[in-house]
C-alpha cells in the first residue's frame, strides 16, 4: 500500500484515488494534497447491495429462496378466488374439462372426499390459477430481486444471528 502511495506522490497526480477495504462497504478517498486526510463515504445503489451480498451471501441466497416461494405459492389461491367470484368463464372444451373431473374424481373418492359436480370448473380455475402464476414469473423474480436486500437486512440477518448466538452458547 505504501510503495502504492509513494509511486501515487512521485507522478504528482492530484486526482483522489478510491480504494476499497476488506469488507467493500466503505469506499476510501486517498488524496495527495497537503492536508492529506482520508474521507469515507459509502456505496451507493447496487453497489452497496452487491458488498453485502459478498460479506453475507447466505442470507441473501436464504432471502431469495424463501421470497421466490411466497411469490409462487401466495398468488395461486388469489388468482383463484378471483376467477372463482367473478365467474371468467375460460374458452376450454367441455368434453376434456368431463374427462379431467372424472380422472379427479377417482382421486378425490380414494381419499374419501366427495367426488366434484359433474360440469365443475374447479379444476380448471386451479389449473388456470397454476399457469398464470408461472406465466408472471419474470415479474415475481424481479420483485424477488428488488425485495431480497431489505429481507435479508431487515428478517433474514437477525434471525441468523440469534441462531449462531445459541449454537455458540452451547
Amino acid at each position: 500500500m505504501s510503495l502504492f502511495l509513494n509511486l501515487h506522490k512521485s507522478l504528482n497526480l492530484h486526482k483522489p484515488i478510491q480504494l476499497y477495504n476488506s469488507s467493500f462497504l466503505i469506499c476510501r478517498k486517498l488524496t495527495t494534497s497537503s492536508s492529506s486526510t482520508n474521507k469515507t463515504e459509502t456505496l451507493k445503489g447496487w453497489r452497496k447491495h452487491a458488498a453485502h451480498f459478498r460479506s453475507k451471501p447466505g442470507s441473501y441466497i436464504v432471502s431469495f429462496a424463501i421470497l421466490h416461494e411466497l411469490t409462487a405459492i401466495v398468488p395461486i389461491p388469489l388468482v383463484y378466488i378471483f376467477l372463482s367470484s367473478t365467474g371468467v368463464q375460460i374458452p376450454f372444451p367441455q368434453q376434456a374439462l368431463d374427462e379431467g373431473n372424472k380422472f379427479i374424481n377417482k382421486v378425490v373418492t380414494y381419499y374419501g372426499y366427495p367426488p366434484l359436480e359433474n360440469g365443475s370448473r374447479i379444476a380448471l380455475n386451479a389449473a388456470t390459477s397454476y399457469a398464470v402464476v408461472k406465466a408472471i414469473m419474470p415479474l415475481r423474480i424481479a420483485a424477488c430481486v428488488w425485495m431480497t436486500p431489505w429481507t435479508a437486512k431487515r428478517i433474514i440477518g437477525p434471525i441468523m444471528g440469534t441462531f449462531k448466538r445459541i449454537i455458540r452458547r452451547k
